[in-house]
């Protein structure tokens, strides 16, 4: 029990320290539970196991729901309950801020007292302490995978853990081989017992010391790209599948599911657009900004697309500045921007062909040494990526400062169509740089991209106008889903051709659709890559990015206002519709960044902030209605159920054992246990010759028919497989028993009315 709730607080722990909620001290109480009713549970013979798992689940379940009204979040029984159903009817997103949070801290107390009594059951009942270690430990995988980097000493609770359970199973081993032995009847005493104990775990312990230290030099191995691909399109598969639409395409993505590119180059010269893409998890980096507000973080831009990989292209020159020193601004640009600072804290490595900087849009001064990549043509020049010229260190920080742009919507759509007023845009002095590195289109567009993009612009009077079009309607929900797992992309097919047939894709597919869409207007853009918003920690007061935000948006060009950022991924909601403010704590949820002004783009589908009435809005009024005393009978009637599915898993039980016993040797096992409730049990030193011989003595007569089936125990257990009795013999030995049961069954009432005139 102290190795298993060794292992089994190692998780919880790391359960706490991974941030999971908020007061994770709470959680700490379950696990004991569990331990306890699991053991219980575990020494129980004869009451059915199942009845008994459902009983220890509806405990678990009253216990889970006490602790997250009582200790975690202080409120009343009832409002724990009518969020609890509001998930499980699916409305909960009808509830307060405040519902998610209480129902994923019920969600996670409950699964520690589980894994208590899981284990301990396991351990005590069924003897199998791998499948606890299994199970154990891949839950401290997937909790590592959220746990921060700078946490190094998670490691120490990795090898305590492990420990824990390689000596778990070997303690269990030797419990069971101890029991095989006494079952066999083979002799033991408790001296012996002690001694092969202690031996057993000294060498046990020995095993483990060496092992753990020894498992550090091994190579740290990671699933191949091509395994991530294939459990990737393996889920989406299930889950399509689970919700009724799953297609050809479906399976034929799981088929080809060792093919194709498995990865993606967020942060390098080149980024190449997969069929699948495959982000880390975990933190990345931290950020906050002087205008309490959450922003893109920029990092590299790309300016040539060749229908399948994006480039940078253009002539360019790295320009080498000191820390603190301002950076060339923009030619184009007028001061219409607003100055922020931010300060960036690196939580982990991030991978990329340079050590790139994340920042804001046009960053304008770094606190450290920075290198600027420029295209230049002809003297004019334009930032395309930012890094520093050696590796940041882990839990390193830095500051930067940028220029947002200011431009309102009626600014901007004063920038008229190329195609309408083609003077307008020539005369910006750095026209000559954007039309040749900020224009180019592949060379091999379907006509159906030229339709596509006439019919969703018409009637646009501004490239404002246009621009929006083209986002709405790529990041219709209704229209396009966002998918990390697609189908392979032909070679010769174009990706925005390929997105306009398949309507799926991630976010590099809907960036790629826009830019490219926007230059056949003849309108200046370019795809920018770096990291979307994350999520906010209220403790920390800073934003969170994980790897998984790896993103990539479109900048257009304004003459006189600058870089404006668009984002046409499904899923990211537009900036004035969404708060950036940090108004809740670690609840992601996807927004624009600050960079963008003001836009007024069409109504887009917002499935947690409006309700249609007499819809989803009708389902939360009827969940939240529900009262405490139809939330207490609903559970009574619940445990009710169960109650009689155990009274009739007991009674199918109890009349099984009534029934002759199909095999003959197991009359053997009955009349040991009818002798002993007369006082007549075996002997743990006994042969079953040697308690047949003392048993004969007792009842006064050597019957045969208890010698026949002795002969028949011992050559069950340990005779050749291959010889069987005859069917002469086993009717003669089911003749017999009745016989045989009475004299026991009298003698146990013989016995006990003699001891009672004794």
């Amino acid at each position: 029990m102290v190795l298993l709730a060794i292992a089994l607080y190692c998780i919880v722990y790391s359960i706490t320290v991974a941030h999971w909620v908020d007061d994770g001290n709470a959680l700490y109480y379950g696990p004991v539970l569990g331990l306890l009713i699991g053991f219980l549970i575990a020494k129980i013979p004869y009451m059915p196991q199942a009845l008994l798992h459902i009983v220890a689940c509806i405990v678990g379940y009253l216990f889970s729901v006490w602790v997250t009204s009582a200790l975690a979040f202080q409120i009343p029984y009832d409002v724990a309950f009518r969020y609890l159903i509001s998930a499980f009817v699916g409305d909960l997103s009808s509830q307060p801020l405040v519902a998610s949070q209480i129902v994923f801290f019920f969600y996670l107390s409950f699964l520690c007292f589980f894994l208590g009594y899981f284990g301990s059951w396991l351990v005590y009942r069924a003897m199998l302490p791998w499948l606890v270690a299994f199970v154990y430990s891949a839950i401290m995988l997937v909790d590592l995978n959220y746990v921060s980097v700078s946490m190094s000493y998670m490691d120490l609770y990795v090898a305590i853990m492990l420990g824990a359970l390689l000596l778990l199973i070997a303690r269990v081993h030797l419990t069971t081989q101890i029991m095989r032995w006494v079952e066999d009847g083979l002799y033991v005493d408790h001296s012996w017992l002690r001694k092969i104990t202690k031996r057993c775990m000294q060498v046990a312990c020995l095993i483990v010391v060496l092992a753990l230290p020894l498992s550090l030099l091994l190579p740290a191995l990671e699933q191949p790209n091509s395994g991530k691909v294939f459990w990737a399109r393996l889920d989406t598969t299930w889950g399509s599948l689970l919700a009724g639409h799953l297609t050809l395409n479906d399976l034929r993505a799981l088929a080809m599911a060792t093919g194709g590119d498995a990865s993606t180059n967020y942060f390098g010269e080149n980024l190449q657009v997969s069929n699948s893409v495959n982000l880390p998890g975990g933190d990345v980096l931290s950020y906050s900004s002087s205008d309490d507000k959450s922003h893109y973080l920029e990092s590299v831009s790309y300016d040539h697309f060749d229908g399948h990989t994006w480039t940078i292209a253009a002539p360019y020159a790295i320009t080498a500045y000191k820390d603190n020193q301002t950076l060339m601004p923009e030619q184009g640009v007028q001061p219409s921007t607003q100055s922020i600072f931010t300060r960036v804290t690196l939580l982990s490595t991030i991978n990329g062909s340079r050590d790139f900087l994340f920042a804001p849009a046009t960053p304008d001064q770094f606190n450290l040494p920075v290198n600027v990549m420029y295209a230049n043509v002809g003297g004019d020049k334009d930032a395309l990526s930012w890094s520093t010229p050696s590796a940041l260190k882990t839990n390193s920080t830095y500051m930067v400062v940028s220029n947002l742009p200011t431009a309102d919507t009626a600014a901007l759509n004063t920038a008229p169509l190329p195609a309408n007023n083609e003077q307008y845009w020539s005369s910006d002095p750095q026209a000559r740089l954007y039309d040749q590195v900020d224009m180019q289109t592949p060379s091999d567009l379907s006509p159906d991209v030229s339709k596509t993009l006439k019919q969703w612009t018409q009637g646009s009077t501004s490239a404002y106008e246009a621009l929006q079009r083209i986002e709405t309607h790529l990041s219709d929900s209704a229209s396009f889903t966002y998918s990390t797992n697609n189908s392979a992309i032909p070679a010769n097919v174009d990706v925005v051709d390929w997105l306009l047939q398949t309507h799926s894709g991630y976010c590099t597919y809907y960036a790629t659709a826009m830019v490219v869409m926007a230059r056949m207007l003849h309108i200046p853009t370019r795809m920018m890559s770096g990291f979307s918003t994350g999520a906010y920690d209220q403790t920390k007061k800073s934003w969170i990015v994980q790897g998984s935000d790896a993103h990539s948006w479109v900048q257009a060009y304004f003459p006189g206002h600058g870089w404006i950022n668009f984002d046409p991924t499904p899923g990211f909601g537009d900036q004035s519709t969404l708060s950036t403010q940090p108004a809740s704590a670690h609840t992601p949820v996807p927004v624009q960044p600050t960079a963008a002004p003001t836009r007024a783009v069409a109504p887009q589908k917002q499935p947690t902030q409006q309700a249609t009435p007499g819809s989803k809005s009708t389902n939360a009024t009827h969940a939240a209605s529900l009262s405490p005393a139809l939330l207490y009978w609903g559970l009574g009637g619940f445990f009710g159920l169960a109650l009689l599915a155990g009274g009739i898993a007991l009674f199918v039980n109890v009349r099984r054992r009534r029934r002759l016993p199909d095999s003959v040797s197991s009359l053997y096992l009955r009349i040991g246990r009818l002798a002993a409730w007369a006082g007549l049990g075996p002997r743990r030193w006994q042969t079953p010759y040697e308690y047949s011989e003392m048993l004969s003595r007792q009842i006064a007569h050597r019957d045969p028919l208890l010698w026949q089936l002795t002969e028949h125990f011992v050559h069950d257990r340990w005779g050749r497989p291959d010889t069987t009795m005859q069917p002469g013999e086993t009717a003669n030995v089911m003749r017999g028993w009745p016989l045989l049961r009475f004299t026991l069954i009298r003698r146990i009432f013989f016995s006990r009315r003699v001891k009672n005139l004794k």
